[in-house]
C-alpha cells in the first residue's frame, strides 16, 4: 500500500509519521491535490489497511487534528475488526471529547481509490457520514451509500464542512427509492450503550438515543424485509427476528421475536427521546432511553 501511495506524495519534506499504538500512521500531501493523504500501516494481519484523504485550505505543515483524531478512533476499533469492511457502518462518539467534528455521525469504507492492493492486504477509505446519512443508512446500506456519495467525490476527500447528500432533491429521492427497494444490508450493529437487566416480570434493556433510533431504522430496514438483525452491546448481543407472534427469549443471547403487528407497533411508539417504553404485545419487554 505505502509503496503505492509513495507514488502520490510530493516530497518527503511534507510528510510526517505519527504512531496509534502498533500501528503507523503516514501522512504527506499528495501530488496534484491540495489536501493530505494519511496511509496506515500494521493492520495488514487483520487483512487490510485504512487510508483517509482529507482537504486543506493551505500549507499546513501537518493534517487537521480532527482529522488525526478521527482515524486514531478507527485505528483502536479495526484492532478487531473484520476483515471485510465493505457492510460495516462504525458509529463515532460526539464532539469534542473524541476531538471528531460533531456533524461526524459514522464511518463506513470502501475500496481506497487510486491505492491497489499489496500483498492481497486491501486498502479501504475511512467515508465519515454526516448524522442524517448516517441514521439513512441504518434502513440500507454503507456501500450503496459509498457508491451515490463517489459520483459527487470521487477520491472520498473529507470535507468537515460539507453539507448532507440529503438536502440534494434529486439525490434523496434516488437514495430512498433504493432504502424503499433493497432494505437494510446491517445484519449486525454495534450498540455501545446497550445495557440488559432481569426483574420479576421481564427484561429491562437500556439505549442511549441514538441507539434506540438505530434499532428503529432497523426494525424497517431489516424486519420490514424479512430479515433479522442483532445489536451488539458490551459483552451481550440482542437478536431480533421475523416471526409469526411476539416472544422473548431471555437467555443468552436475548432474542425477541417479532411479527408485522408488534414491529408496527414498536415502530410507532419508540423515539429517541428519553423515557421507559411498554407494549402491550410484549409484556415481557421495558425500553429504557436513557439521557445522552
Amino acid at each position: 500500500v505505502l509503496a503505492r501511495a509513495a507514488q502520490l506524495w510530493e516530497s518527503a519534506t511534507s510528510s510526517q509519521i505519527t504512531r496509534a499504538g502498533a500501528v503507523a500512521l503516514h501522512a504527506a500531501r499528495e501530488k496534484g491535490a491540495s489536501g493530505w493523504l494519511i496511509v496506515t500501516t500494521g493492520l495488514h494481519e487483520r487483512g487490510f489497511e485504512l487510508c483517509l484523504r482529507v482537504g486543506s485550505v493551505g500549507l499546513e505543515a501537518a493534517p487537521a487534528p480532527w482529522a488525526m483524531a478521527l482515524l486514531k478512533h478507527v485505528v483502536d476499533w479495526a484492532q478487531t475488526a473484520p476483515s471485510d469492511l465493505r457492510p460495516v457502518l462504525l458509529s463515532l462518539p460526539t464532539a469534542p471529547a473524541a476531538g471528531i467534528p460533531s456533524e461526524f455521525g459514522a464511518v463506513s469504507f470502501a475500496p481506497a481509490p487510486g491505492l491497489s492492493a499489496a500483498h492481497g492486504v486491501v486498502p479501504f477509505a475511512i467515508v465519515p457520514l454526516l448524522r442524517d446519512e448516517a441514521m439513512l443508512v441504518r434502513e440500507w446500506s454503507p456501500q450503496g451509500f459509498g457508491e451515490v456519495l463517489a459520483k459527487a467525490t470521487p477520491s472520498f476527500t473529507v470535507d468537515p464542512t460539507r453539507v448532507s447528500m440529503l438536502l440534494s432533491p434529486r439525490a434523496r429521492a434516488a437514495i430512498e427509492a433504493r432504502v424503499e427497494r433493497e432494505g437494510s444490508a446491517l445484519g449486525s450493529l454495534d450498540a455501545p450503550s446497550s445495557a440488559l437487566r432481569t426483574q420479576k416480570d421481564g427484561v429491562v434493556w437500556e439505549l442511549s438515543p441514538d441507539d434506540a433510533l438505530a434499532f428503529v431504522a432497523l426494525l424497517k430496514g431489516r424486519l420490514g424485509h424479512g430479515r433479522s438483525f442483532e445489536l451488539r452491546g458490551e459483552g451481550h448481543l440482542v437478536r431480533v427476528l421475523p416471526g409469526d407472534a411476539a416472544a422473548i427469549t431471555e437467555k443468552d443471547p436475548l432474542t425477541l421475536k417479532l411479527s408485522r403487528q408488534s414491529t408496527r407497533a414498536l415502530r410507532a411508539t419508540l423515539r429517541g427521546e428519553p423515557g421507559t417504553y411498554r407494549w402491550d404485545e410484549l409484556p415481557g419487554l421495558t425500553l429504557v432511553v436513557r439521557r445522552a
